[in-house]
């Protein structure tokens, strides 16, 4: 695991509702979601030796982001927002490789989107860095993003698990008068 993901970490910070100095604008959180895939246990996972853990992805990997993944992205989408993935701002969906970015995207109609031109520059960047890479895309996305905006953020972990959030970019004004 240190081989593949050893390279990068990541730290995001949330303001509540007491939060008092700052400045700019932000991103606000419309809906947190997790679903987990029954029966993927095997598909990665974390192994243990004298050396260490070692994180082990199978060729199903694929499989299961392929047949889950995007299901979960619509969900997060709908509930938060009452749209489709293909018609908010920017889906930054985790980038476990350009299987993942080419066939998730396919299913959501974001070829030759911003979403996808996001996934390609953090694959090219970064490769795969864990749970580090989508906090790296809302940062290289940050100044392309509006006030209104809405976007969703989807990672994946071993067992299989889906974790997301959905976001809308707020300005300045904005936050501070829901600190008020």
């Amino acid at each position: 695991n240190t081989s593949l993901f050893g390279d990068a970490v990541a730290a995001t910070v949330v303001r509540g509702s007491a939060f008092v100095g700052g400045k700019g604008g932000g991103m606000q959180i419309v809906l947190g979601k997790q679903r987990q895939v029954r029966n993927t246990a095997d598909v990665s996972f974390f192994t243990y030796d004298e050396w260490g853990y070692h994180f082990i992805t199978t060729q199903a990997l694929c499989e299961v982001a392929e047949g889950n993944c995007p299901q979960f992205a619509r969900d997060l989408a709908k509930e938060a927002f009452g749209k489709e993935p293909k018609d908010i701002a920017l889906n930054m969906i985790h980038p476990g490789g350009a299987r993942m970015i080419a066939d998730i995207g396919s299913q959501l109609g974001l070829q030759d989107t911003f979403s996808s031109k996001l996934a390609w520059r953090s694959m090219n960047k970064l490769g795969n860095v864990a749970s580090a890479t989508v906090t790296d895309m809302i940062s290289m996305a940050w100044d392309d993003l509006n006030a209104g905006d809405e976007t969703i953020v989807v990672g994946m972990g071993p067992g299989f698990v889906l974790d997301g959030v959905s976001l809308r970019m707020v300005p300045e004004d904005e936050v501070r008068r829901s600190e008020e």
